[in-house]
């Protein structure tokens, strides 16, 4: 009985069965539930559009997590290793602010170096963004009531769990829910507003890039 041929990686098909290059993510997450929401964003949201392309540590467990300024040196690394047909793109930081204090002026510098570079930071943790995508969210102070009050909304939630498709289908609310908080303060810089999540620019920047696909894509099938 023969092999069953496969698509490779980082391929889709259109309507019209030609193969499309999926769209390269190329993020850096401060632990695996982080990287976990990035991988269940761009899944369910986005469908087969975007390629998760993580960089860090390998064999991070739940739980453990990496600090802001070895997150900067592996999207340095990560920079270096690209193709040459990668290079120009994008990276993103996904990181809690919470104990990274002391690498804050690191970031900035990251941020200003040649290239592409962005930031979704966390005030609090990633588990109070998380909980913006419940019915009974609230706006946790600190890591503990955030992780608290998320396992009331989401009983069974540990970190490092796969994020369901239940969750990402209500990141519009989530933003609004983030908008309505800011109440039009600015919150694009490196570190983000108190008690608030700078992921909203994060998804604002995907769909952007999203709409530029959808567009080019059509101009390819006239």
């Amino acid at each position: 009985m023969g092999k069953r041929r496969t698509r490779p990686q980082g391929q889709r098909k259109d309507r019209r069965g030609s193969i499309l290059a999926k769209e390269p993510f190329f993020f850096c997450a401060e632990g695996q539930t982080e990287e976990r929401y990035v991988r269940a964003l761009l899944q369910y949201r986005y469908e087969d559009m975007f390629a998760p392309q993580p960089s860090g540590p390998r064999s991070r467990r739940p739980g453990r997590e990496t600090s802001l300024v070895n997150l900067i040196d592996h999207a340095r690394r990560a920079e270096k290793q690209w193709k040459r047909s990668e290079r120009g793109q994008t990276i993103w930081i996904v990181c809690d602010a919470d104990a990274n204090e002391p690498h804050r002026e690191a970031l900035e510098r990251w941020l200003n170096e040649e290239g592409d570079h962005r930031c979704a930071m966390q005030a609090v943790a990633i588990e109070a963004w998380l909980l913006q995508h419940c019915d009974g969210a609230t706006r946790p102070f600190t890591a503990e009531e955030a992780l608290r009050r998320l396992q009331k909304q989401w009983p069974g939630y540990a970190k490092g769990i796969e994020v369901p498709k239940w969750l990402i289908d209500h990141t519009d609310e989530a933003c609004k829910r983030e908008r309505d908080f800011l109440r039009g303060a600015t919150n694009s810089g490196a570190w983000p507003v108190e008690r608030s999540s700078q992921i909203p620019s994060l998804i604002a920047y995907l769909d952007e890039l999203k709409g530029e696909l959808d567009k080019r894509k059509r101009e390819l099938q006239r």
